[in-house]
């Protein structure tokens, strides 16, 4: 994955410098999780990211925003799925929690035992 990054980065820096940044710091593992300042940039983003990652057989498909103009934006007909918020208002991916409704994120964690939190039980355990 990261020769692919590499490769499609190199041609898109000279293109779109914006794109290519959200490309190269904006992914988690497989997942792209990225942001914009307004609502004409977040669709401009998505049809853009989208279209250059397209050339390189590396399709994005599954959407979520915290805004309905934008999932209505999407263009459905092209193998994309918008992805319903979960009951709880969450949307997890790979452990990251985010909350659309408060643009949040967050960790869950379970502790099985009930010894005190402390630095270092954190440190060891994530």
């Amino acid at each position: 994955m990261q020769q692919f990054f590499h490769k499609t980065l190199q041609v898109c820096h000279w293109q779109n410098p914006t794109i290519s940044q959200i490309i190269k710091n904006d992914f988690y593992m497989n997942d792209l999780l990225t942001a914009a300042d307004t609502l004409q940039e977040c669709k401009e983003y998505q049809v853009k990211v989208s279209s250059h990652l397209d050339e390189y057989a590396f399709h994005l498909r599954k959407w979520v925003s915290n805004n309905k103009e934008v999932l209505q934006s999407i263009n459905i007909k092209s193998h994309n799925e918008v992805l319903d918020i979960g009951v709880d208002g969450t949307l997890k991916t790979l452990g990251l929690q985010w909350n659309p409704q408060n643009d949040t994120f967050s960790f869950n964690m379970h502790l099985a035992d009930n010894k005190p939190v402390t630095k270092q039980f954190v440190q060891v355990r994530c």
